[in-house]
């Protein structure tokens, strides 16, 4: 994870095929990425974001994921 010099956090990480299942951990606060397409119930009474991968998306692929 790195500070750009706009202020703003970055991660970039590596996913296999399928669907990914994430939230944000910032402040002692969970939170939610406001550009999830897609949530799903977590079991704990709150929601996930879902991120799905597919096989072409894959190779080749070095986006940066931005962090509010």
């Amino acid at each position: 994870m790195y500070k750009g010099t706009n202020g703003v956090w970055y991660l970039t990480v590596s996913l296999r095929p399928g669907l990914h299942e994430y939230r944000f951990f910032a402040d002692g606060i969970w939170k939610d990425d406001p550009a999830a397409r897609q949530k799903i119930p977590n079991g704990m009474g709150g929601q996930n974001c879902v991120k799905t991968v597919g096989a072409e998306m894959v190779s080749g692929s070095n986006a940066a994921k931005k962090l509010n």
